[in-house]
């Protein structure tokens, strides 16, 4: 995580509060991973919109990973990548300062490399409570899962909600309790088939209440705080990240541990 003092954007955002706020955002790009796990070259795609120090403060935190070398014939190499990350603001009145973070990493294969999605079951659709549409309040959530031998979810939990847009005080354990159920029921009965045996992998779902293409930008989240069953804090090993679709690079594994902040 980086701080610096805080950008027009995130003093715009909201009314000034003594409580931290918190901001989300999605950006993709590429990286070279060299012979040795390290990043020798990054760039991050339409991010303009959050300036040019912020943008170059993620990229140093990139450039500071570390992979497992990738191996080709048994030899390392260079390897190239996609990325989609997602960001996250934290945002200090007091202080007039902002904290800024990755929280989320999936890597995607460049065509022509790698393991190929494959064929799975479609993934049901989630229920949207419909009181929340009404308020016109979101989520994002993130999901991990178990996987059995052909792919289907033996468990998955939420281990993580965050609220977005309009956010009732009244309804707001309400609406985080019902977002997790409706999250967990659904993903409960998807299958990957091309990550079968896979073990324990994390994926994002988002509910909106537009249907208008999400702008670039910060969004204002609002963490529902929960504990999160046993069995995701005592894994062997992190879930491995995926994309809401379940594509995911096989090759590329980050042992760099990704930031926390954000709830």
């Amino acid at each position: 995580m980086f701080k610096m003092l805080m950008p027009a954007l995130l003093l715009a955002a909201g009314a000034v509060a003594a409580e931290p706020v918190y901001f989300s955002a999605d950006v993709g790009g590429q990286l070279t991973i060299g012979p040795a796990g390290e990043v020798v070259d990054v760039s991050l795609e339409d991010a303009a919109w959050m300036g040019e120090d912020v943008v170059q403060g993620y990229e140093r935190q990139i450039r500071a990973w570390r992979f497992k070398p990738v191996l080709e014939d048994g030899k390392p190499v260079n390897a190239v990548a996609r990325m989609a990350l997602g960001l996250v603001a934290v945002r200090d009145d007091e202080a007039r300062t902002a904290h800024f973070a990755i929280r989320r990493a999936v890597f995607l294969d460049p065509p022509g490399t790698g393991q190929p999605p494959g064929e799975g079951r479609a993934l049901r659709i989630p229920a949207f409570p419909a009181e929340a549409v009404h308020s016109g309040t979101g989520a994002n959530i993130m999901l991990v899962a178990e996987l059995d031998a052909e792919g289907d979810v033996r468990r998955v939990a939420a281990e993580s909600v965050h609220l977005t847009g309009n956010v009732p005080k009244q309804k707001f354990k309400y609406f985080g309790k019902q977002f997790r159920r409706a999250a967990e029921q659904a993903a409960s009965q998807w299958r990957f088939d091309h990550l079968a045996g896979e073990g324990i992998v994390r994926i994002p779902m988002v509910f909106t209440v537009s249907r208008s293409a999400k702008a670039p930008g910060w969004q204002q989240i609002h963490p529902f705080r929960f504990e999160p069953p046993a069995w995701i804090r005592q894994a062997d090993a992190p879930p491995r990240n995926l994309a809401a679709n379940g594509e995911g690079s096989r090759r590329l594994e980050l042992l760099t541990p990704l930031d926390e902040a954000g709830g």
